[in-house]
């Protein structure tokens, strides 16, 4: 189980994976849809992260981003 600050939704290869802040981690980490097996939307407001460390966590992968 994994609270995640959701940041966006990309494409990598057959996979789709939801990119967030994990804050288990504290890193950003992609879980693919099909395992997720529950969701809660918590009412919070998750605090600012810099794009810039989503944008070079991101040239790691091979993926296309749909959001």
């Amino acid at each position: 189980m994994r609270d995640v600050e959701t940041m966006g939704l990309l494409r990598a290869g057959d996979a789709w994976l939801l990119s967030g802040w994990c804050r288990l981690r504290q890193a950003i980490r992609g879980f693919r849809i099909e395992r997720i097996t529950r969701l809660e939307i918590l009412g919070e407001t998750p605090p600012a992260r810099d794009p810039a460390f989503w944008e070079a966590d991101l040239e790691r992968w091979p993926t296309r981003r749909l959001a």
